[in-house]
């Protein structure tokens, strides 16, 4: 008995008070108490074979040094495809092992589970020599071990896997946002200060909106709780006032957290690992949304030249009228620095004239 359930299971070790059991229809090994473990009547132990197949995806190994899987490949692969409907594309014998080498497919990427394992930096292709010896080091943590609820018939075909030199995948990161246009309308997302502030175009905003909510769909959907990325820049799921929105780290930290930048919006946040998700390749093609920009000609005047409490919330409120227009667009590294103006009053005047900013010129 497991989870007040029981299940067909064969020994695998014996200890005082309790016993390590594999769950011959799933896959799973369990600890349980001797005491709900029952002798299996013949007739349940020869009705069917064993039915979960032991599956490996083959031609590649884990980023770590002797081969295996990190934590972050093996919680996007149990995020993709544990419990998930999936078609295998490949199978092939691993020999002595007993593993089969397969390779995955489901309806949610256009890619397989290799060629994503791959892209995103969390595996690297090995040679034939190379593959067997990962297949016999199989973990249940691993993407090389969980089980996919598929079946393998009978009659399926088992194609030759030829060998493959061994590569470095590069990490997969977001393209920057797109440049904006001379007397472009925009909706302001979010405001630090007049000298740093993010826009998107209003049809640009509609799109983010339909995109936000499928990818809440998808982090809902998932079975992935918990995803701790890799590398700075890493694509991620993040969850902001309990949605789910696109996201690139920005800093790893202790303790599981994690600083992240909302990159349709702009803002910037710390948050756990139990608020991230992995991030399909669906997700990740579309570029950056929020345009980073900065009032020209003007500092604030406070001492540093950054600008008060006040002026960045008049700022924000000017901000918050229709037909914001930004115009003279010129580029300072990855910046626009921008004139804002609404029905012809600049925000630049407005904020001299209160007192709250000064002018460069």
């Amino acid at each position: 008995m497991h989870n007040n359930q029981w299940y067909r299971a064969e020994v695998l070790a014996l200890h005082a008070y309790s016993a390590d059991v594999f769950l011959i229809d799933y896959g799973y090994i369990v600890t349980v108490d001797v005491k709900h473990c029952r002798t299996l009547l013949l007739r349940f132990a020869t009705a069917l074979p064993k039915l979960a197949i032991c599956c490996a995806l083959g031609g590649m190994n884990g980023t770590c040094v002797d081969g295996s899987y990190s934590e972050a490949a093996s919680a996007w692969f149990r995020d993709s495809y544990l419990q998930v409907a999936s078609t295998v594309t490949k199978v092939k014998s691993s020999g002595a092992s007993g593993a089969l080498l397969i390779n995955l497919k489901n309806s949610a990427s256009s890619k397989t589970a290799r060629q994503s394992l791959l892209e995103y930096g969390m595996a690297v292709t090995t040679a034939r020599t190379a593959r067997d010896d990962a297949s016999s080091r199989l973990s249940q943590s691993s993407p090389a071990s969980i089980q996919p609820q598929v079946e393998v018939h009978s009659d399926t075909v088992l194609p030759s896997v030829e060998p493959t030199v061994t590569t470095s995948r590069q990490p997969t990161y977001f393209q920057d946002a797109p440049l904006l246009h001379v007397d472009a309308v925009v909706c302001v997302v979010f405001v630090i200060s007049p000298a740093d502030f993010y826009v998107l175009p209003p049809a640009v905003l509609q799109e983010v909106v339909s995109l936000t909510q499928k990818l809440e769909e998808h982090c809902t959907m998932s079975n992935n709780t918990s995803y701790h990325p890799q590398y700075v820049g890493e694509p991620v799921a993040a969850k902001f006032d309990g949605e789910w929105y696109r996201s690139e780290v920005v800093k790893l930290m202790p303790n599981d957290h994690f600083e992240v930048f909302f990159v349709d919006f702009g803002n910037t946040e710390v948050v756990g690992a139990c608020d991230l998700c992995s991030l399909h390749e669906e997700f990740v093609r579309w570029p950056k949304q929020a345009v980073h920009c900065g009032l020209d000609g003007i500092r604030g005047t406070d001492s540093g030249q950054g600008f008060s409490e006040a002026a960045v919330e008049l700022f924000k409120d000017f901000c918050s009228r229709s037909g914001v227009i930004v115009s003279s667009v010129r580029m300072a590294g990855k910046k626009h620095v921008v004139s804002v103006s609404v029905d012809g009053n600049g925000a630049k005047e407005l904020l001299i004239a209160e007192g709250l900013a000064r002018s460069e010129c």
